[in-house]
């Protein structure tokens, strides 16, 4: 990585020992990272249980299952069935890595691995671009470890937002551009512009933010307007030639007729206070949240390290010429404030009016993207931070470098308040399971509802998707697997055991469902829309599951128990009763006194 690198101590005659000794130290910062998952990293998922894990790491294994049945991984009848559609998986990055680890190791230790190795490449990016921008090669590991240790990386693993976890891409392209301003010209922009592709392929929100920060720099300059010209219409179109394939199918899955995720116009205004940004998040330390959104298990840190950003104060002292980085870096911090000031819990109005913020424009301009979480345009500042931090450790004592590479790690992951060490999901699936699997091949008739539909305000009940890895069974649900996502979620039966499960009170409104609350559960209904098993998971939300069991057992009749978990074969005959249910005359009380219209 360090062909052309700038003039500097330890150039190309630093010792040839230490090309082996920093992919190793990279690997280990990534160790070190994810450590949490390493006692069992085939029996634990790195992530929370209550975010994006399950779904992400969902991911590679749908596609080494429909490559493996001579498929693309572009339509799909496993999830929300019966309807099935078109999905483009968010984070193809990961999916491409896992799925030949998938075949090997299986989805959870093929997922675990991945994201090893995300970590240590954004370990190695970092440290790459830190000697473009002058650091010697020892100095370089302060970067590293201040990049594959940020509270950022922490956050995205916490939270199972993989695809914001990989920092790699930009690094790299960042460092494309140091290397073009030295040596400008058609190929230098070529090699830039396949690293702004490559970003842009990894996640949409990296793509943006990297080229605004290059487009930025580039016009800092120093380059003369021909050197520009010739190096920035290649890399427009390099970058626009990788990007463009992702980025059409990511669009084409989103609009298409039978997109199985729809963004909405009211997206972005639907979440405007859910994803504000406070720019004190970025140099606040102690777990400082723009918006505390822990009770649904994420948390979003935005913060840069107090310590790396002193290191790279010292380090634009020491190497003025960077000090054009650090202007385009600031761009990034100020477009990841989001589009109006928002601070201490209420957006900023300045005589009534409110302060806007240059999000907006970018939003304005690039109106068919759906971008709505801000705070992931300050990637590009995290890994320039990291960078420039190493810069002022150049030609220091190793002693002083070894310091610095632990204060910073110390301040990322610890000072921050970022989830490290990273929570766990147990990756165990549950036993009732294990005798409906679809064998492989097998058309995925037949489908599977898990209960309760939803856990409370998180996304918990999305390791439905991860338990399909095992049984292989259609199930009705989305990635985002919640009753208002699902396909039922118009069947009067659904909607009974939906309004008996616990989710966000702002749900049960938009979908009125508690006028289902006293509905039937007819299993004719259900095998209708193609579902042979409803499974009761008891453990999952034991206070729902002591509602719902007694009207299982009462339409379904007895179910077949295994473990904590309880099994209805919708297929047998359902059990005849005379006279209602023992809760019906108190469900109607409840229903006249609500005001609520009858069962259907």
């Amino acid at each position: 990585m360090d062909d052309d690198r700038p003039p500097g101590r330890g150039g190309h005659s630093a010792d040839q020992g230490r090309r082996f000794l920093a992919p190793l130290l990279d690997l280990g910062l990534a160790v070190l990272v994810t450590a949490s998952v390493w006692r069992a990293p085939g029996g634990r998922l790195l992530g929370s249980p209550d975010v994006d894990v399950w779904n992400h790491a969902w991911g590679p294994w749908w596609w080494a299952d429909s490559l493996r049945q001579g498929q693309l991984p572009w339509h799909t009848e496993l999830l929300r069935w019966p309807v099935g559609g078109t999905l483009w998986f968010i984070d193809p990055a990961l999916a491409a890595v896992g799925a030949p680890l998938t075949w090997a190791f299986g989805p959870a230790l093929a997922f675990n691995l991945a994201l090893l190795l995300s970590v240590a490449l954004t370990a190695a990016a970092c440290r790459h671009l830190a000697r473009q921008l002058g650091a010697d090669p020892p100095a370089a590991t302060v970067a590293a470890a201040a990049g594959a240790g940020s509270a950022w990386v922490a956050c995205a693993l916490h939270n199972g937002i993989t695809e914001a976890a990989h920092l790699a891409p930009t690094a790299l392209a960042l460092a494309e551009t140091a290397r073009a301003l030295r040596i400008p010209g058609p190929r230098a922009g070529t090699r830039l512009g396949l690293a702004l592709g490559l970003a842009a392929a990894v996640s949409p929100y990296a793509g943006l933010a990297v080229g605004v920060v290059v487009a930025a720099r580039l016009l800092l300059g120093p380059l003369a307007r021909r050197d520009l010209v010739r190096t920035a219409l290649p890399a427009a179109l390099a970058g626009a030639a990788v990007a463009a394939g992702p980025t059409a199918l990511l669009l084409a899955s989103l609009r298409g007729p039978d997109a199985m995720i729809r963004r909405s116009p009211q997206l972005d205004a639907e979440l405007a206070l859910h994803n504000a940004v406070d720019p004190r998040t970025f140099v606040t330390p102690g777990g400082f949240q723009s918006v505390d959104l822990s009770a649904e298990g994420f948390i979003h840190l935005g913060y840069l390290g107090l310590f790396a950003l002193a290191l790279a104060a010292v380090g634009l002292r020491r190497n003025p010429d960077n000090r054009r980085w650090a202007v385009a870096g600031f761009l990034a911090v100020i477009l990841a404030s989001g589009g109006q000031l928002f601070f201490d819990g209420r957006f900023v109005s300045l005589g009534g009016q409110p302060v806007v913020l240059p999000w907006g424009l970018l939003k304005a301009v690039l109106p068919g993207l759906a971008i709505t979480h801000p705070l992931r345009m300050v990637m590009p500042a995290v890994v320039l931070v990291a960078a420039l931090a190493a810069v002022a450790l150049t030609g220091r004592r190793r002693v002083l470098v070894a310091a610095a590479t632990a204060g910073v790690l110390v301040d990322g992951l610890v000072l921050s308040g970022a989830p490290w060490p990273i929570a766990t999901a147990d990756a165990a699936i549950p036993a009732v399971y294990a005798d409906i699997a679809r064998p492989l091949g097998q058309p995925p008739g037949e489908a599977i509802l898990d209960l309760p539909t939803d856990l409370g305000p998180t996304m918990g009940a999305s390791r439905y998707l991860y338990w399909q890895t095992a049984h292989r069974r259609p199930i009705p649900y989305i990635p985002d697997a919640r009753a208002t996502t699902a396909s039922l979620v118009s069947l009067p039966d659904f909607r009974h055991l939906a309004a008996l499960s616990r989710r966000r009170p702002e749900e049960d409104a938009a979908e009125n469902f508690r006028s289902a609350l006293y509905g039937p559960v007819r299993p004719a209904h259900l095998l209708r829309e193609g579902l042979r098993w409803v499974i009761l998971h008891r453990d999952l939300d034991p206070v729902a599951a002591a509602t719902l069991e007694p009207r299982l057992r009462w339409y379904l009749g007895p179910p077949t128990e295994v473990g904590p978990d309880l099994r209805w074969d919708l297929g047998r005959r359902p059990p005849v009763h005379r006279g209602p249910p023992p809760w019906a005359e108190r469900d109607e009380r409840r229903r006249r006194r609500e005001a609520l219209p009858p069962a259907p």
